[in-house]
This record gives structure tokens, C-alpha cells and sequence, in this order.
């Protein structure tokens, strides 16, 4: 993939910083503000597909309605649902026809439901999820205090949805040569024995990642009698962690655990923050809600 020239990356690198800078207090606006922008929101979102998506355009068609018919997010019921099938049997139905093959990064789901299917993002809708990142970060940093920089160890795939995402925004914008945060990718496939030298080489302040891994990792290194650094956070996604391993983590180590709530079609859906009570979903950015008990 070959960088845009350096006028277009300063274009999207103040796009990012746009978006940065409105982050932290959208989650916990009044409740009628946030239904405000998600609805405003979903307007933009239909019309867009309306004109671009072959899918959104022949099934609107087809059941007789316009963007106009689609005011806000409850309007969205009027649309049949779109199935992990329907996304593995026609992917391109389901693709923007605005963006040449070199302005989209394709995603695949691991298939952990059995279904694996891939999905297209755009530069400018990666751009706002790592502007979104700022809202979970807010909450799951605040054990770092005021410092300026830290370290991050995530384990996770080494070609991983994270890994790809990164490279891709830092070939579209202007990243400072030195960023905040250092980053260091270990493998989930490597067994806790051969990361625990690694993590405790590496010294992290935040430990992300699955959240099964966890309880693995530091189960290990109970019974094994090594020392294991205590990052100051842990931030878990992608899979659920065990109770007991997240009790584990919080009584016997010590260790703030937070969770983010994320898939490959919308990678920023909500985030745990300090009251550790749920989810803050993020309402403005994704209409969420739930079609089946199971």
C-alpha cells in the first residue's frame, strides 16, 4: 500500500486531532444530547448508504423506502437485520463503491463462532475509532496518574485486527516520530511460560489483550513461583475473562481491571470505567440493541 502524498496525510492527521479533541466528555452527556447526535448520526449513515452501498440501496428500493424515512436509530427496524451469512456470501454487496481498494483496510473476524466473514473500513472511520479510544482511555489510564508517557504490552496476534489498524493509520496520517505510548505485541499463541520473561523484560504500565490470556498468565506464574512485573492497569477485550481470574487479578495482585467492549464491524462499542458497574456504551457512535436473548 503506498503512502498518500505528504499534503494528504497532514489533511487526515488534523482530521485525527479534530476528533481527539472531543472525546473525553461526549460518553457523559445528558442522556437527550447523546440520543440527539446518535440519531443525526444514523440520518448521515443511511444517506451515505443509500448512495454508495449496493445492498442498503436495492433493499431500501425494494421495501419502498427513502433516507427520509429513516429519521433516527429506532427507524433502523425497518431494515432486515444483515447476517453473518449473508456478509460471507456476497461480501461485496455490503461495500462501499466510493473507495478504491487502496483507501480501505479488510478485516477479518478469527471465526470464533464458527463463522469467519471480513469486513472494509475506510480511513476516515479508523481515524474516529482511535479518536474514540481516548474515551475508554480516560477511564482505564486513570491508574497511571499524570504521567505524559507509558508503556503497553498487548497479547494478542502479531497480524492481528490491532497490529493491521495501526499500520494502516500511521501510512494515511502524520504520527510525531516519538509517540506516548510504547508498544510491544506478543503472541497468544505463546504459552505463558515464554511471554512471562518477555513481560517482565519489558516492564509494562498497561497490560492489554484477551481476557482468558490473563488468568492463564498469572495463574502460571502463582504456581510456578515466578515473579511476574504487576503492570498498573489491565485492560481486557475480544473475549470475556473468568470471574475467578479477574477476582484473582483485582484481590490476590492488586491490579485495576477494565474491559472494552469491541468487534471487527464496530471496533469502539463501549468501555468499563472506574465504577466498574457495566458498560458505557458509546450511543452517539453505533445504534446498538439486542435481537436475541441468546
Amino acid at each position: 500500500m503506498p503512502n498518500p502524498p505528504i499534503w494528504k496525510r497532514a489533511y487526515w492527521s488534523a482530521y485525527l486531532a479534530w476528533h481527539l479533541a472531543q472525546q473525553p466528555p461526549l460518553p457523559y452527556l445528558p442522556p437527550d444530547r447523546l440520543q440527539a447526535r446518535q440519531d443525526a448520526n444514523v440520518r448521515r449513515m443511511v444517506a451515505y448508504a443509500y448512495r454508495w452501498v449496493p445492498h442498503y440501496r436495492e433493499t431500501m428500493s425494494r421495501l419502498g423506502l427513502t433516507p427520509d424515512d429513516i429519521r433516527c436509530a429506532d427507524d433502523l427496524r425497518r431494515l432486515p437485520i444483515i447476517e453473518i451469512a449473508d456478509l460471507q456470501n456476497a461480501p461485496q454487496r455490503y461495500r462501499s463503491t466510493q473507495f478504491a481498494d487502496d483507501d480501505l483496510l479488510r478485516v477479518g473476524s478469527g471465526g470464533s463462532s464458527g463463522t469467519p466473514h471480513h469486513i472494509w473500513h475506510d480511513t476516515a472511520a479508523l481515524l474516529q475509532s482511535a479518536a474514540h479510544s481516548r474515551r475508554d482511555a480516560a477511564a482505564s489510564r486513570q491508574p497511571l496518574g499524570r504521567r505524559s508517557s507509558y508503556r503497553q504490552l498487548e497479547l494478542s496476534s502479531p497480524h492481528g485486527t490491532g497490529v493491521a489498524v495501526r499500520r494502516f493509520t500511521r501510512a494515511k496520517a502524520l504520527y510525531p516520530p516519538r509517540e506516548p505510548v510504547q508498544r510491544l505485541v506478543l503472541s497468544l499463541g505463546d504459552p505463558p511460560e515464554v511471554n512471562l520473561p518477555k513481560i517482565n523484560a519489558f516492564c509494562p504500565d498497561v497490560l492489554s489483550g484477551y481476557g482468558s490470556y490473563f488468568g492463564r498468565l498469572f495463574d502460571y506464574a502463582r504456581e510456578s513461583g515466578q515473579a511476574l512485573h504487576r503492570p498498573a492497569v489491565i485492560v481486557y477485550g475480544s473475549e470475556a475473562m473468568p470471574i475467578s481470574a479477574r477476582r484473582m487479578l483485582v484481590e490476590e495482585f492488586g491490579i485495576p481491571v477494565f474491559s472494552v467492549y469491541q468487534t471487527i464491524e464496530a471496533f469502539k462499542l463501549g468501555f468499563e470505567c472506574e465504577a466498574h458497574r457495566g458498560y458505557h456504551i458509546n450511543h452517539d457512535c453505533y445504534a446498538l440493541r439486542i435481537v436475541a436473548s441468546d
